[in-house]
Order: structure tokens, then C-alpha cells, then sequence
């Protein structure tokens, strides 16, 4: 029935997880995304919750496991929960996730409120003579911070990647 598109979130010695977003077909801008928890010492699934919110659509792309108390915590982008596409996301958001898959947490950084004070940044979070960001990776530093490294980048459209969008083809 859909189409499943997985990503690697975090892992340590005990589980994998991954992030996968499933689609009824590969031109639809609707999407669903789960959390998926892969048990490493037998291969099998420990649990697969949706990532939802009442008010939001989540798209998580990076994570980590906190040792100290076993739980994931996640990270990713939000947008309206009408508009799935994630076009223009309203910021970051985080996700704190037992090992149950229960959402213990979660929590969200708009562009224009959260994220434009130490960035300016616009509602669809494009950053001001930056564009926007890509995340890389998050650790956790011994002390508990958590950080993020990350490169910006600005999106420009290029004939090749139309046209293979068009033709159903990947893109560039």
C-alpha cells in the first residue's frame, strides 16, 4: 500500500533507529513518519511508532541516544500538519522517545521566534545572506549539551533536475 523511505537516526550498542516516512506513491506530497527501533543483538523490531502531533507534521532526520537515561532524543523539521510537503517548514522541532516508543517530550523552534535570535531567519526558514541548513550530526557533549554541526546551503532550481522531476527520475 505505501511506499517506505528509510533514515538512519541513531544507534549504540543495544538498538538502531530510523526514521521512515511512507507514501501512498512516489509523486505524492503526503507523507507519514514512524520511528522505527531495530533491536541490534537479534535483528528484530522493537517497536514502530508514528511521529505525530495534533498541530504538526514532523520530518526527523538526525538524533541521539542518551545513555544516562536510555531515551532517544530526536531531531527534525515541523510544518502545519495541512501542509505535509515540508515546502517551508515553520523550524526545528525535538522529540524525547522511550524505549518503547512512547513521545515522552517534544518541543518546537519556530524560525521567526526561537531560531531568528541567534539567526535571522524568515517564516519558511530561509536564513538572512545564509539560505537555509543542513544538519549533518548532533552529539552530546560530556556535560549534557547537546550540539549540532551543520553547512548552509542555497536552494537553486537546475534544468537537469526539473526535467528528471518531470520524467519521474530522481533529480539532481
Amino acid at each position: 500500500k505505501y511506499q517506505e523511505f528509510a533514515s538512519h537516526l541513531a544507534a549504540n550498542y543495544d538498538v538502531v533507529l530510523a526514521s521512515i516516512i511512507k507514501k501512498e506513491c512516489k509523486r505524492s506530497r503526503d507523507y507519514d513518519s514512524h520511528l522505527l527501533a531495530i533491536d541490534v543483538k537479534t535483528g528484530k523490531k522493537k517497536f514502530e511508532t508514528p511521529v505525530e502531533d495534533t498541530k504538526y507534521s514532523v520530518k526527523l532526520i538526525n538524533g541521539i541516544i542518551d545513555e544516562e537515561t536510555g531515551n532517544a532524543v530526536l531531531f527534525g523539521l515541523y510544518t502545519n500538519k495541512d501542509d505535509k510537503a515540508m515546502k517551508s517548514t515553520l523550524g526545528l522541532c525535538s522529540y524525547v522517545v522511550d524505549m518503547t516508543g512512547k513521545i515522552v517530550n517534544r518541543s518546537y523552534a519556530s524560525w521567526t521566534k526561537e531560531v531568528s535570535q541567534f539567526i535571522p531567519a524568515s517564516d519558511r526558514g530561509n536564513l538572512k545572506d545564509v539560505g537555509y541548513i543542513y544538519f549533518h550530526d548532533i552529539v552530546q557533549s560530556a556535560d549534557g549539551k547537546i550540539l549540532a554541526a551543520g553547512e548552509f546551503f542555497k536552494k537553486k532550481a537546475s534544468a537537469l533536475g526539473i526535467a528528471s522531476q518531470v520524467m519521474g527520475g530522481g533529480g539532481t
